[in-house]
């Protein structure tokens, strides 16, 4: 089987491009022409076709390119396997994350990470929680950092405890209050995050509901916070970002304890390739030692949001 049109195919339907594919792949552009001609014609039907100037998948693209994927990942995983045999630990990594936690947290555990083991490249995703479980799914990403809430059949590794609060103006009544009741929040002007960036949310109403009044919806916590500096309603914030919100505005906690527990999700670490399994046992054990302790986050590991 040759892997090199499998790779040519994921790489135009992402880009859209033959030429910027070539470029990336460090190929001709009749050479990915060929290997996609060659990629259908053993198929039997066209995997992609070209609009408005640029290459999309068609129907029937749509449903093998999961497959192409897996098959790729496969080859990637074959080769870490063997360089760790020969005790060389190298491959790569593909990583989701909640915008939270690429603020540093990430960035510091990558660091750390590739300083062991510098021949493993990683790259890093932006993403809400929906679509890194998609990811997942669909093979894009090889783990993501996030909250509990994952599908029944995902493995979740929980690394600590990440405290919510409440991000207000700092002219607005709920100042007075010195730690916030959730009750309060009944009837308030609320700026909502949208479906699938609601895990602060999740974490709260299903301890404690309230119904407030939406008054803007957004799935960017610096939108969210760029209209409390408005003073355009409140909202429900993690503390990774207690140290970055504007200086009109302030961080309240809640008279109860709300968090989430945040950690690392994967499909199965059973067919995870060494460098995943590595970078896994890395973080976790960097947690549990306290090398990658944040202010304000309880790091536990242990315990659940559902306990």
């Amino acid at each position: 089987m040759n892997i090199s049109k499998y790779k040519a195919f994921l790489t135009v339907a992402e880009m859209g491009s033959i030429s910027k594919a070539a470029k990336y792949l460090k190929y001709s552009q009749p050479g990915i022409s060929h290997m996609l001609s060659s990629l259908e014609e053993e198929l039997g039907f066209t995997v992609l076709k070209r609009i408005n100037g640029s290459y999309v998948l068609t129907e029937n693209g749509k449903q093998i390119i999961s497959y192409c994927q897996q098959i790729v990942k496969n080859e990637e995983n074959l080769k870490s396997a063997v360089s760790s045999i020969n005790g060389l630990l190298t491959g790569s990594i593909s990583i989701a994350s909640y915008n939270s936690m690429l603020l540093d947290y990430i960035p510091n555990a990558v660091a750390d990470f590739c300083k062991v083991y510098p021949n493993i490249q990683i790259s890093l995703y932006e993403c809400d929680h929906n679509v890194m479980i998609d990811g997942l799914t669909n093979n894009m990403f090889d783990l993501a950092f996030i909250c509990e809430l994952v599908p029944k059949g995902f493995q979740f590794i929980p690394l600590f405890h990440d405290p919510i609060g409440l991000i207000l103006h700092k002219s607005h009544p709920f100042m007075s209050y010195d730690k916030i009741p959730v009750s309060i929040l009944n009837g308030c002007n609320f700026i909502m995050h949208s479906s699938g960036a609601r895990d602060v949310l999740d974490a709260l109403i299903k301890k404690e509901p309230f119904n407030p009044v939406v008054t803007f919806t957004s799935n960017s916590d610096s939108a969210v916070m760029g209209l409390v500096s408005h003073n355009s309603g409140v909202s429900l914030l993690s503390s990774f970002h207690k140290s970055r919100i504007p200086e009109d505005t302030a961080f309240k906690e809640f008279e109860r304890n709300f968090y989430r527990t945040l950690g690392m999700s994967i499909r199965s670490t059973d067919y995870a390739s060494p460098a995943v399994k590595e970078f896994i046992r890395f973080v976790s054990q960097k947690a549990q030692s306290h090398e990658l302790y944040y202010k304000n986050v309880n790091i536990s590991g242990k315990e659940s949001l559902n306990k």
